[in-house]
C-alpha cells in the first residue's frame, strides 16, 4: 500500500530527474560543459571514437533512467488508487511535477541548443585548423549529441505524459 512518504519520495525523485543534468552518470560518466559552447566544442574534440560511443551510452542510459521513472509513476498511480483521497493527493503532486518538468526541460534544452550551434559555428571556423579527420570526428560527435537529445526529448514527453 503507498502511503504519503512513498508518494512523497517519488515526488521528490521526479523532482530530482528533472534538476538532473541531461549527461547522465554511468561507468564512463562524462560532464560535458554545456553552458558555455567553447568548453563544450573542446570537449567534443578531445573525443575519440570510443568517448563517442561512451557519452552515447551515457545519453541512452539517461533515456533508460526517464522511461523507469515512467514505470514508477505509472505504478505508484495504481497503488494510491487504496489510499483514501490518494488519488486526489497524487494528482495534485504529479501535476506540480509536470509543471516543473516542463518548464525545467524546455529551458536546458533551449540552452543546450543554442549552445551547440554555437559550438558548430565555431567548429566550422576551425575546421582548416583542426584538420578534416578531427573535424569529421568532432562534427560525427556533435550529430549523435543531437540525435540522442531528440530521443531523450521523446523520453521527457513521456514523462511528462505520465506525470499529467
Amino acid at each position: 500500500m503507498l502511503n504519503i512518504r512513498s508518494l512523497t519520495i517519488a515526488g521528490a525523485a521526479t523532482l530530482a530527474l528533472a534538476a538532473a543534468p541531461l549527461s547522465g552518470a554511468s561507468a564512463h560518466s562524462f560532464h560535458l560543459n554545456i553552458d558555455d559552447h567553447e568548453d563544450l566544442l573542446e570537449q567534443l574534440i578531445e573525443l575519440d571514437a570510443e568517448g563517442i560511443e561512451d557519452l552515447r551510452a551515457d545519453l541512452v542510459e539517461a533515456r533508460a533512467d526517464i522511461a523507469e521513472a515512467v514505470g514508477d509513476i505509472e505504478e505508484a498511480k495504481e497503488e494510491v488508487k487504496d489510499v483514501p483521497f490518494g488519488g486526489l493527493i497524487a494528482n495534485i503532486a504529479f501535476r506540480v511535477a509536470s509543471v516543473t518538468v516542463s518548464k525545467a526541460t524546455e529551458s536546458a534544452l533551449d540552452e543546450v541548443r543554442s549552445e551547440m550551434t554555437k559550438a558548430e559555428a565555431e567548429l566550422d571556423n576551425r575546421r582548416a585548423e583542426l584538420g578534416e579527420a578531427e573535424y569529421a570526428e568532432t562534427q560525427s560527435a556533435f550529430e549523435m549529441v543531437r540525435e540522442e537529445l531528440e530521443h531523450i526529448e521523446d523520453a521527457l514527453e513521456d514523462l511528462k505524459a505520465a506525470l499529467a
